[in-house]
């Protein structure tokens, strides 16, 4: 039940258009040490796997593969879907605040919370953006948007410690027993 619930809170089928497209954007951030590289990565792997199985077009973006080159040409590539199509970007890993402003923490440059922000601005398509790391609260303001929906995994960003959100969020949608108490 929770599952179904997490499918439709976070926006699969309830567009209008019969013919209307999910593309979901997994990102997964790097790492910095071995017992943080494999949680996030079982983390995006479940949650590209479970978003598959609703029939949503994922593409899984691994710590090595997830740069900012990576993040703009896949927002980018999204330009293409229309008003009744939905995004989804979820991403994965560290985050960082530094009282000014919220950053990705990527493979090579960081991507800042304006930059995505900017990067999302042409795309037509309902949005919903689920960022799954630290300090992500920072981002809710330059983030907002109309036809954009923000998940955060803290509530600002002076929360700096790794968060457990990617985890129970993966763990709802990849199995029922995520539903129980």
């Amino acid at each position: 039940m929770l599952r179904r619930l997490m499918v439709i809170v976070l926006g699969i089928g309830l567009s209008s258009g019969a013919s209307a497209l999910t593309r979901v954007l997994v990102f997964t951030g790097i790492p910095g040490e071995a017992s943080y590289e494999t949680a996030f990565t079982e983390q995006s792997t479940a949650l590209a796997s479970a978003l598959r199985e609703t029939g949503a077009e994922v593409e899984l973006y691994a710590s090595d593969q997830a740069d900012s080159e990576a993040l703009r040409g896949a927002l980018g590539a999204a330009v293409s879907l229309g008003p009744s199509d939905q995004l989804i970007l979820i991403y994965v890993g560290h985050g960082s605040y530094d009282g000014r402003q919220f950053k990705l923490n990527l493979r090579g440059p960081d991507v800042s919370g304006a930059q995505l922000s900017a990067w999302l601005e042409p795309v037509a398509a309902t949005q919903l953006v689920i960022l799954a790391s630290a300090a992500s609260g920072a981002a809710l303001e330059v983030l907002a948007a109309d036809r954009r929906t923000l998940v955060t995994a803290t509530r600002s960003g002076d929360q700096s410690n790794a968060t457990v959100f990617g985890h129970y969020l993966s763990i709802a949608l990849e199995d029922p027993a995520g539903d129980l108490n």
